[in-house]
């Protein structure tokens, strides 16, 4: 998946209906990110009524002349537009594949991330409609390419709902 750089914080993504409850989706990928100020690639939980959506993934943010890689997650209202500053980083080094999951047990949506897809890091939960005016119908991938020359990419190694 590849989205080309547009100067303007902007999310693509590729969705699909999401499974009844309970699931999780487990990906591993490989993020092509760049030395440029936000670009990000991973996995997300979408509301297809309001466009809402919750991201986990990895972000390269350029940072005073230097670049720094983190695992980050994230609201969105819509497809441009941040909701708040509800977000949180992890440092985490972008030299290989990084396995994230989502996962929905009817009551609450969770995040995690991990190196070798068995043991996670648990990085966000809340009930499905704190933020969502319903809970979300779709899950799938994203990228996001603010800035730079060069476009934010990923390679999906593995998908898998369960």
């Amino acid at each position: 998946m590849r989205k080309t750089t547009t100067g303007s914080r902007q999310l693509s993504a590729l969705v699909e209906t999401a499974p009844s409850t309970p699931y999780k989706l487990t990906v591993l990928m490989l993020p092509a990110l760049h030395d440029s100020s936000y670009q990000w690639a991973g996995i997300c939980f979408r509301e297809s009524g309001t466009g809402r959506l919750v991201t986990i993934g990895s972000v390269f943010e350029g940072i005073g002349g230097g670049a720094a890689g983190f695992v980050n997650w994230s609201k969105w209202t819509n497809a441009t537009t941040q909701f708040g500053s509800a977000q949180d980083r992890k440092t985490q080094c972008h030299s290989g594949p990084i396995w994230f999951e989502i996962e929905a047990d009817g009551t609450n949506i969770k995040l995690r991330w991990g190196m070798d897809g068995e043991n996670w890091m648990d990085e966000y939960s809340e009930a499905k409609n704190t933020f969502f005016t319903t809970a979300p119908d779709e899950i799938g991938l994203f990228v996001v390419a603010e800035a730079g020359t060069l476009d934010a990419a990923m390679t999906v190694v593995s998908y898998e709902k369960h």
